[in-house]
């Protein structure tokens, strides 16, 4: 079975073994923006590898059992030809023996000594979310790998190559990447049609921050939550989420506390809206329908704390809420990338553009989506920060 690429897809692997291939280095990034089809490029790149050398064990990480999950399933969608297993206590799998390993880093940090074979090749899915210090589980699991097999490759996707507080992920003496094999620019995938534009606005009333304190690199989460629980806020913030959202499909809310999802979720079923609330306390059986509701188009919105982010794939998403402000630029990043995928239904609706209301200032202290230069942002804590475009659409349709 051929895979058939977009032409930045297979520039993507053709740059990411050239790199290799000039001795660039051995832990290279690709960087590619939200909804370009990384699972496509992961699933291109290892057939296309264990097509020339069938012996090889490759091992793809992620961070969370729901991603292990994800991108278990669309690579065997892909590639049912492959013989393909999960890791994950989570997802309680725990298979080792197979070409693929589709692994959850909390289950498989501390077992490299124990798997049955070495792993050659290393794929870190949402590589962001790693830390390079080897305290961690990222950080143990792959000092241990490359002991275990000082040949091992290991290279990394993301859209947003870089953390608040220590810069690019390329960058520092600790640093696991050794450089950015290829990076994909958004506006050339809005240009072509491969996503949607995300059309800004700013809130009609925004959070009060003048209370709120920075600490170890974000907001105090408990501050933010108490001020954009402000009762006039919420309000005033539904009432105009709620007008524009009336030509929507489908409407990601982003709260700043389980107490404020609440309230919005409650303001908004006030006008005939059905809203579920998802947050880090929800339990499984009940995350995945509402999920899976939402995805469907059965929900119209869900009001969430810290869990539609990194790796949730829902293309009818055509409406985004910033009911938080984040001094993260990657954070917002990953949160407005939600709305970028193209969606058409059969009936002929087909999704232009995805709408953004903005109650925390985060356009203005990020910039536009397609603005933010990703090779070269490093956060307010880095060396380096672009400032952003201080500009919203006043009146987006």
């Amino acid at each position: 079975m051929t895979l058939q690429l977009r032409p930045y897809q297979a520039q993507a692997i053709s740059d990411l073994f050239e790199y290799w291939a000039t001795n660039k280095g051995r832990s290279p990034l690709i960087v590619l923006p939200t909804g370009a089809g990384k699972s496509l490029v992961v699933a291109s790149f290892i057939k296309t590898v264990l097509d020339e050398s069938p012996y090889v064990h490759i091992m793809v990480l992620a961070h969370v059992r729901e991603l292990v999950q994800q991108n278990h399933d669309e690579f065997v969608a892909l590639c049912p030809e492959i013989s393909t297993g999960i890791y994950s206590a989570g997802l309680n799998s725990r298979d080792t023996k197979n070409s693929v390993i589709f692994a959850g880093i909390q289950s498989i940090y501390n077992k490299v000594y124990s798997l049955p074979h070495k792993i050659d090749i290393v794929i870190i899915d949402e590589a962001h979310s790693i830390s390079p210090k080897e305290t961690t589980r990222y950080g143990r699991f792959i000092k241990d790998m490359k002991v275990a097999n000082p040949n091992v490759v290991i290279w990394g996707a993301t859209a947003t190559p870089f953390r608040t507080t220590e810069g690019l992920l390329t960058d520092g003496k600790d640093r696991l990447f050794d450089g950015i094999a290829h990076c994909t620019d958004l506006k050339d995938l809005i240009r072509d049609g491969y996503l949607v534009p995300i059309v800004s606005k700013s809130g009609v009333k925004k959070i009060d921050l003048t209370n709120v304190h920075i600490q170890a690199g974000e907001y105090n989460q408990r501050e933010l939550a108490h001020a954009a629980n402000d009762k006039e806020l919420v309000r005033l913030a539904v009432e105009e989420f709620v007008e524009y959202g009336k030509t929507r499909r489908a409407w990601i809310v982003y709260c700043s506390g389980v107490a404020h999802a609440e309230h919005v979720a409650q303001e908004i079923r006030k006008h005939g809206v059905e809203c579920k609330v998802l947050t880090g306390n929800t339990k499984t059986e009940e995350r995945d329908k509402i999920v899976n509701d939402f995805k469907n188009g059965k929900l119209k919105c869900i009001c969430n704390v810290g869990v539609l982010t990194t790796g949730f794939n829902a293309p009818i998403t055509d409406m985004i809420v910033l009911l938080f402000s984040t001094i993260s630029t990657g954070k917002y990043i990953q949160v407005v990338g939600r709305g970028a995928r193209n969606y058409s239904e059969n009936n002929g609706y087909k999704k232009t553009e995805c709408v953004l209301l903005d109650y925390g200032e985060n356009v203005l202290k990020h910039g536009l989506l397609d603005e933010i230069d990703v090779q070269r942002t490093k956060d307010v804590f880095g060396k380096e920060k672009i400032k952003p475009p201080m500009k919203e659409c006043p009146n987006p349709k």
